[in-house]
């Protein structure tokens, strides 16, 4: 399901015209061509397999820390402490061991807020860029989603966001806090500018 939801985001965006270069580049070769079509690194998955008796994951779901700006009621991100996270280096090893050992080339990043986990510096933005070869969507709540993001998302290329809605502007809103669904508008606004794919869920 969520492959066949990436192609028809990327059909509609191609249609359209709204795919920058870098993103399209990502979606070809390293989603379509190594994550749907090879799945990846097939001598790492012929030695999983053949280690473990079973065949590896094709995508690692990571969550790097529960940090978040907004406050959604009964989100589980508004429980314990906010400070828990992840080490940037245990996630880009999470990362690097996924590719290497597993042949998977597709993450899924959720949080908290993604856009917000920091760790020594760096963020999930770095960790695209460190793994070029590989693709990330994250689910995001757009709300830290500026001008500047998206111009390094459209660079990057490989991560692509997926806005968090509950509907329209009431539902929206009643939820996650007055005003969030015209942030997360805006956010779309933005990153159709610079050729992101991203979507809606």
């Amino acid at each position: 399901a969520l492959a066949l939801a990436l192609l028809q985001m990327a059909e509609r965006a191609l249609a359209e015209r709204r795919l920058g270069r870098p993103a399209l580049r990502a979606l070809l070769k390293t989603l379509f061509a190594d994550v749907l079509v090879h799945r990846g690194d097939a001598t790492a998955k012929e030695r999983f397999r053949a280690r473990h008796g079973c065949g590896a994951p094709d995508f690692l779901a990571i969550s790097p820390g529960k940090a978040c700006n907004l406050r959604c009621e009964g989100c589980y991100a508004n429980s314990g402490e906010h400070g828990e996270k992840l080490a940037f280096a245990t996630v880009d090893r999470l990362v690097r061991d996924a590719h290497d050992d597993w042949g998977s080339r597709f993450f899924v990043l959720s949080g908290g807020e993604p856009f917000a986990w920091r760790e020594s510096g760096r963020g999930i933005l770095d960790l695209a860029e460190g793994h070029p070869d590989c693709f990330f969507i994250a689910y995001t709540n757009g709300t830290l989603v500026d001008d500047v993001l998206a111009q390094r998302l459209g660079a990057l290329g490989n991560l692509s966001p997926v806005l968090s809605v509950e509907g329209m502007r009431e539902r929206t809103d009643a939820r996650r806090g007055s005003g969030v669904f015209d942030q997360v508008t805006a956010a779309a606004e933005r990153l159709g500018r610079e050729g992101v794919l991203f979507g809606l869920s």
